[in-house]
């Protein structure tokens, strides 16, 4: 396997985050201070660490696709758009995609996408200054995009040399390899890491498609991730009605994908499988479903095919009280051309695309509350951050236009976006602290993402 490590001489960082900013001024007053006690400085220089470890943890704001593993697509912090300049601070290069924002870097991959002897390449950026702080080239063709957890990297791909599907873990910090390991399913799109509150273990679920152009696979796999070494924790053999498309999705203790007109929920630690819904039809695909963990029970929002009878996509909401009791609480007629929502975690509302409406939509009856009227890209999922709902356009308009949540006017835009790119990457970026990064989607060779 051919891989190649390049480390780029950092800087100064300019115009950091005022709350670094303020953190780190608090961390050198109090390492200051401590000057002249002995007995007291490493205590002093313990806790101004932390103080500082502590500002950068609070703004991580990205470190998942969609936020987080219920996929909300809802930011925990502010990022005002009328703060924000028209033009951006930065671009990454091209094909850099799917960015994910870890205190104060950004870290992204170029995808080879099975073009020719091009290769795969996986950065690390300055959220600021948008210096790449090391970069490394793999070959590897049909990776999956990036995970992030304490510190590590982990995505999959077929290693050209063996065309073996590997599971790569590498160091965050560095960009050195830690190990890899063979996996039964070459085609995953993004690895969903979650890490059990009891024991602490450390699980990749990997979905994928059970019939590929490469032979045969199992659709959901889940491998324990060690310090130095993975292993295989259950995989599930038969063919289900799902792929790629549909990231696995934390509930409480299941993952949760669907397909058209089927949905599953495995349970975490076991693997058992609940097909909590049949409507008859079939295909494979699927889209990324969305929890909200804080309504009482669990809410599951899935958007896609419902049933024979339905001619398209529709949202539909599950109750959601453990693995074997999810029930179906309401479902929308209106078909959709978004794969996905995000929730508002004030009032519980999601929103959605429907083609020339974003729509605001009660979570206790899915009645639409609110809507905006626009030209809302095909496979377009919202996110949000503070009272701000971010959208972008179908591929003949072109902007990234953001609302207000509480009256759904139109407040900002920026210049470009995905569009009607046919991906199960429908976010408009991610937000970093007082940052938007705006994504051009993940394909071969498009513009890397702006960040504003």
């Amino acid at each position: 396997m051919m891989s190649r490590l390049v480390t780029h001489a950092t800087g100064a960082v300019e115009n950091p985050p005022p709350s670094l900013v303020v953190a780190k001024q608090e961390a050198s007053d109090l390492i200051g201070r401590a000057r002249g006690y002995k007995g007291r400085v490493r205590i002093a220089v313990g806790i101004a660490l932390a103080l500082w470890a502590t500002a950068v943890a609070a703004a991580e704001p990205w470190g998942v696709y969609l936020h987080d593993n219920q996929h909300t697509g809802r930011a925990e912090i502010l990022v005002d758009p009328l703060a924000l300049d028209e033009t951006p601070a930065w671009s990454a290069p091209s094909g850099y995609s799917a960015p994910l924002v870890v205190g104060d870097r950004v870290y992204a991959m170029r995808s080879q996408f099975g073009v020719g002897e091009a290769m795969t390449a996986v950065a690390a950026f300055d959220l600021v200054t948008g210096e790449i702080l090391w970069e490394t080239e793999q070959s590897l063709i049909f990776p999956s995009a990036l995970a992030h957890h304490d510190g590590r990297l982990v995505y999959v791909g077929i290693d050209q040399t063996q065309f073996e599907p590997l599971l790569f873990v590498r160091d965050a910090e560095t960009g050195e390899p830690i190990y890899s390991f063979l996996v039964p399913n070459p085609l995953i799109s993004m690895p969903t890491i979650h890490v059990d509150a009891g024991s602490g273990e450390v699980v990749a679920y990997l979905a994928g498609p059970h019939f590929t152009n490469f032979g045969t696979f199992p659709n959901m796999t889940a491998v324990t991730i060690g310090e130095a070494s993975a292993a295989i924790k259950w995989v599930d053999p038969v063919y289900r009605d799902f792929g790629d498309t549909s990231f696995p999705t934390i509930v409480g203790d299941s993952v949760v994908v669907v397909g058209p007109c089927h949905y599953y929920a495995y349970a975490l630690e076991s693997g058992d499988i609940n097909e909590f819904h049949n409507g008859g039809c079939s295909g494979g695909g699927g889209h990324t479903v969305a929890y909200d963990a804080k309504r009482k029970p669990g809410q599951i929002y899935v958007v896609t095919a419902f049933d024979e009878s339905m001619p398209g996509d529709v949202l539909s909401a599950w109750a959601y009280r453990g693995q074997d009791d999810i029930a179906l609480t309401w479902k929308s007629d209106e078909i959709l051309n978004g794969i996905g929502v995000a929730i508002d975690g004030s009032s519980g509302a999601v929103y959605v695309g429907a083609y020339s409406r974003l729509l605001e939509i009660g979570a206790s009856d899915g009645a639409t509350t609110g809507f905006a009227s626009g030209s809302f890209a095909n496979g377009m999922v919202p996110i949000l951050s503070g009272e701000f709902v971010w959208t972008f356009e179908t591929s003949g308009f072109g902007d990234t236009v953001v609302y207000d949540i509480g009256t759904l006017d139109e407040v900002a835009r920026f210049p470009g976006a995905r569009g009607d790119l046919n991906s199960p990457f429908g976010a408009p970026g991610a937000f970093g602290f007082n940052a938007f990064l705006l994504d051009h989607g993940r394909i071969y060779d498009y513009p890397g993402f702006d960040v504003f």
